[in-house]
Order: structure tokens, then sequence, then C-alpha cells
């Protein structure tokens, strides 16, 4: 089981970070390819592209999304200087 968990961590990228607009956009290179990105002051807000710029692109439509999603459901936003 060991070697498992070994082998998924060699795999893995470590991630490296954007600062866009005031807000950190956390990327991470996906093994299959492809990149990962998140925004580390938004929990679950991610998406996915095949390049670095797809995924640059769609972030924002996954932010605007966690956004009218916590509006909705009453989900307190912290607003300050990135938003």
């Amino acid at each position: 089981m060991g070697s498992v968990i070994k082998k998924q961590r060699k795999k893995m990228s470590k991630p490296f970070h954007v600062i866009r607009d005031s807000i950190v956009l956390e990327f991470r290179r996906e093994p299959e390819g492809g990149y990962t990105v998140t925004v580390p002051a938004l929990p679950g807000c991610l998406t996915y592209g095949e390049s670095f710029e797809e995924a640059m692109s769609r972030i924002d439509d996954a932010i605007a999304g966690w956004l009218a999603v916590a509006k909705e459901e009453d989900f307190p936003i912290l607003v300050g200087e990135a938003f």
C-alpha cells in the first residue's frame, strides 16, 4: 500500500500560484495532461483546462458560479480588495 502512495506522489506535480486581479489562483499540472486551477479563498472553486491558457480563461466562470451559489445559499462572502 505504501508503494502505491509513493508512486502517486511522484506523478503529482507541485502546484504553482498566479496572482491575477489580487486573486490567488493555484495551478496544478495533471499527470494525464492539462491543468487544474483552484481559488484557495473560495473553497471548492475549481476548473480544468487542457492548456494553461484554457484553464486561466475558465476560472472566471468558476468564480462567478461559486459566488452566485454562495449568494443563493446565504454563504458568507468575505468582501475585500480581491472581490
